[in-house]
């Protein structure tokens, strides 16, 4: 490989989620992104499920703190990639081969909240965040490509694969 040039197959791939930042009309007593969508399927995971479908090594999800526990009690910690799992399916021990996508939660700095709060102040804090976090673990889990899904749309994930 020549000097300065960059191997696309190795890169790390950050999924980010902007949850905060959204004004809604509707008059619910919940946050617009824990809206139904289809059923037991929600607005806010179908966007970390089109993360996971492109290819995300990791998924952060931008919010307030008074949504955070709602929106981690429905999602979790992890998310199970769905290309291994369709991969996975005629191996001996299938269980074995999937791969698991962490899930992380960072809220908006309470001095930004009324003065910058919109979709993509949160999408670009949420990109923020991944590197400052990633990269005092490590150089090799630092992100250098960012995959933005908001969880507004409706329309079939795989579509991304």
């Amino acid at each position: 490989m020549e000097k300065g040039s960059e191997n696309v197959s190795m890169f790390h791939l950050a999924g980010v989620v902007p949850v905060s930042g959204i004004d809604s009309d509707f008059g619910f007593p919940w946050h617009p992104s824990l809206n139904p969508i289809g059923k037991n399927y929600l607005a806010v995971e179908r966007a970390v499920v089109e993360c996971a479908w492109a290819g995300c090594e990791t998924i952060w999800i931008v919010c307030n703190d008074d949504t955070q526990p709602l929106i981690k009690h429905r999602l979790g910690d992890y998310v199970v990639d769905p290309a291994s799992v369709k991969k996975s399916k005629f191996k001996k021990f299938s269980d074995n081969h999937k791969r698991l996508i962490p899930i992380f939660y960072s809220p908006i700095h309470p001095k930004d909240r009324d003065r910058r709060d919109s979709v993509i102040w949160s999408a670009m804090h949420g990109m923020l965040s991944a590197f400052r976090t990633s990269s005092v673990i490590s150089k090799w889990v630092t992100p250098s490509r960012y995959y933005v899904s908001f969880p507004y749309g409706v329309y079939d994930p795989e579509i991304v694969y």
